[in-house]
């Protein structure tokens, strides 16, 4: 009864981020929430309710493959709060039953080593602590973490000298983690995964680790197979530039921040540090004080504990050094020339840091009672000196957050100091746990800022053709977070359903973002009209024939780029326009041609594409929409051989006359996939089946022989 009141607890505490937003009906805006993941998916939930499947997202770039994007969710399980709540709160909840799941794997983990007060105060403050509630607005990072304790449970389980934990259920685990959305994140838990399973040196772990593998990848191919498609030939197949490589790294003495509190300290309810990517390091004095008494005291516990303290060490010092990226020096130039900078935001891992705190932290608790007096005298001398350290950079900017921020830390101190006086007062860990929660929900505030759904657009959206697209000079990028809407970045371009070819997708064709580049970051007008780039929208003037301000929101201004072809176009000597594009040297230079008609785009959806032609010769229609395989086109109903022009965009032959064209998607291996899917899906409930009745065949035995 008490670990079930204590799960229903950390349940509780998981909501409490989310009430406000849940109460007052609205969303999260800080930074990726209103620009990225809200109108991500918003647009696909709108997809499938309409009975779509997105599988292609034509507003995007110049188009991208959408359900190919993990961090769409549409095979996610979770992911079906979209289609059964109001979006605003389907949201909020999905974003609060991860953390919830979050903090009861922890509890499930930490409970192997500790009892059950140390384990619920180390799960609440991992929940809870600014690596984690920085995940929020970047979704799919925070859906394949929360998942990761229960993946290390499942493999110290499954592993086990006595385990009676199906392989269903790691297998599961682990394909949850890919679907979740965040493939790195996913890779690092696998690679935990199998590190248990081979350190636990029980005979078949290999065998372990590959079936677990292998029915986790075959759960997961309805996703796996188009992400493998959407990779090859973009941006990411051959790892990043110089100046992509490492961005967000976060310098090992950084990792300070893990005991001051954004409620005392410096910036704007933030204090900065060597990156941006997690806004808040915070996880709390108590907790950084109680992960270090954990580490000093493993030489006085037994061998099977100390190897669980220097396994959460070594987790912690390995995150340390793959997250420092840049700051690694000379270490960090070689992987850059060998182009196998796969992450190209170290600072991704902090939360693994957080983790390993925080389960030292649930140690360091545990072993309390068990201290000596010398031993609790030098925890008193280090707690005083960490609160004091705590408390040095006190600039505060925010003087009404002080009292309460302060107050909190002094109770923390007061627990602390009778806790290491009388240790068989570790009853108290669970009022501290509920202190340390309230500290960290204090320093996370500016994390939780909300604001109404749908977010207020540019008026200037509404007068943008259909058969034009926008694009974003590279300067928007550096503008401040007060009036980013403004400038349609991210994914809000989606909510406007306008053609941004701008849109900072996770995965782009290589090609089409030289392209893109080279259009705008000279900018090439005769490129850009190629591209039927109607519109440009900046915040600095431009002076250039055929451009002209129409419209302003803020400090943005729109602008129209005349002569810019519409996105269907006919040809009817595409010779000329073949042999310019095909060089692809200089594009932009050389485009002075002009179509001979234009075609009237009937629908542009998510897996089809229809054009009505009329021309008075044969000719060439061009979309210029991005082809890819997968793509088939037919006219009046009959196939038709799919060109490409300029090796990007879809392009077929036509006779003259009347016509209908229609590009129909279907991405190649997926129904594959899905059937895959579905069997492995099918084959592991029939298996949890099974193996469940046997369980209950042999209790029933065992009881029945016992009886007699």
């Amino acid at each position: 009864m008490r670990a079930r009141f204590l799960y229903a607890a950390l349940v509780a505490l998981a909501l409490v981020p989310f009430l406000p937003a849940l109460i007052r009906g609205e969303v999260f805006t800080l930074r990726d929430h209103s620009d990225y993941f809200i109108p991500l998916h918003q647009y696909t939930t709108d997809q499938i309710l309409a009975g779509e499947l997105p599988l292609w997202n034509p507003l995007n770039g110049n188009g991208e493959q959408w359900l190919a994007n993990p961090q769409t969710a549409v095979f996610y399980p979770p992911a079906l709060v979209f289609l059964l709540l109001p979006f605003a709160t389907a949201y909020v909840l999905f974003l609060a039953l991860h953390v919830a799941v979050l903090a009861a794997g922890s509890f499930l983990l930490f409970r192997r080593w500790v009892d059950r007060g140390p384990a619920f105060f180390g799960a609440v403050c991992l929940s809870l602590s600014g690596p984690t509630l920085s995940l929020l607005d970047v979704s799919n990072n925070l859906r394949t973490f929360a998942w990761i304790p229960l993946v290390l449970w499942a493999a110290l389980e499954r592993t086990g000298t006595e385990s009676r934990l199906p392989v269903t259920v790691p297998s599961t685990l682990l394909a949850l983690l890919f679907l979740g959305g965040e493939p790195f994140l996913a890779l690092v838990g696998a690679l935990l995964f199998s590190i248990i399973a081979v350190s636990r040196k029980r005979s078949g772990a290999l065998r372990e680790i590959g079936q677990a593998g292998i029915l986790a990848a075959l759960l997961s191919m309805v996703q796996i197979i188009p992400f493998l498609g959407m990779l090859a030939g973009s941006d990411r197949a051959s790892g990043f530039e110089r100046e992509l490589a490492f961005r967000e790294s976060l310098h090992p003495a950084d990792w300070s921040l893990l005991t001051l509190s954004p409620a005392l300290s410096g910036g704007e309810g933030l204090i900065e540090s060597s990156q941006s990517y997690i806004p808040i390091l915070y996880a709390g004095t108590a907790v950084v004080f109680l992960a270090l008494l954990g580490v000093a005291g493993a030489l006085r516990r037994d061998a099977a504990h100390r190897s669980v303290v220097f396994a959460f060490t070594g987790l912690f010092a390995g995150v340390a050094v793959v997250a420092a990226g840049s700051h690694l020096g000379s270490a960090a130039e070689v992987l850059v020339a060998l182009k196998v900078t796969v992450n190209r935001y170290p600072a991704r891992l902090i939360p693994f840091g957080a983790l390993a705190v925080c389960a030292l932290a649930a140690i360091g608790a545990h072993s309390l009672r068990m201290s000596g007096r010398g031993t609790r005298a030098a925890a008193l001398a280090a707690l005083v000196a960490l609160v004091a350290y705590s408390v040095s950079n006190h600039d505060p900017v925010d003087p009404a957050a002080v009292p309460l921020a302060a107050g909190l830390l002094a109770l923390q101190g007061l627990l602390l100091l009778l806790m290491i006086l009388k240790p068989d007062r570790l009853r108290l860990i669970v009022p501290l746990g509920l202190l340390v929660a309230a500290d960290l929900l204090v320093a996370a505030r500016p994390l939780l800022m909300t604001g109404p759904h749908p977010a207020e657009l540019p008026a200037f959206v509404g007068g943008i053709e259909p058969s034009m697209k926008i694009a974003r000079l590279p300067d928007l990028d550096r503008r401040s977070d007060s009036s980013r809407l403004d400038s349609l970045p991210g994914y809000t371009n989606l909510a406007a359903e306008v053609h941004n070819i701008s849109t900072a997708a996770p995965v782009s064709d290589r090609r089409a973002m030289q392209l893109h580049d080279q259009a705008l970051f000279t900018p090439d007008a005769a490129l850009l009209r190629f591209m039927s780039v109607g519109y440009l929208i900046t915040n600095r003037p431009l002076s250039a024939p055929g451009i002209a301000p129409v419209a302003t929101s803020g400090a943005v201004r729109l602008h129209t780029l005349a002569g810019a072809w519409p996105m269907a176009t006919l040809w009817k000597d595409s010779r000329p326009l073949e042999a310019v594009l095909n060089s692809f040297e200089s594009p932009g230079a050389a485009i002075h041609l002009k179509p001979d008609g234009e075609a009237h785009i009937q629908r542009m959806g998510s897996s089809e594409a229809v054009v009505r032609i009329s021309t008075d010769a044969p000719a060439m229609l061009v979309l210029n929409q991005l082809d890819a395989a997968g793509w088939t086109v037919s006219v009046d109903g009959e196939p038709a051989e799919g060109l490409r022009v300029g090796g990007l965009f879809r392009a077929v032959r036509v006779p003259e006359g009347d016509h209908l064209v229609h590009w129909r998607y279907a991405p190649p291996f997926f129904t594959i996939g899905l059937m895959i899917s579905l069997l492995t899906a099918l084959f592991l409930v029939m298996m949890t089946i099974h193996l469940s009745r046997s369980a209950r065949g042999v209790v029933g035995w065992r009881n029945r022989r016992a009886r007699r």
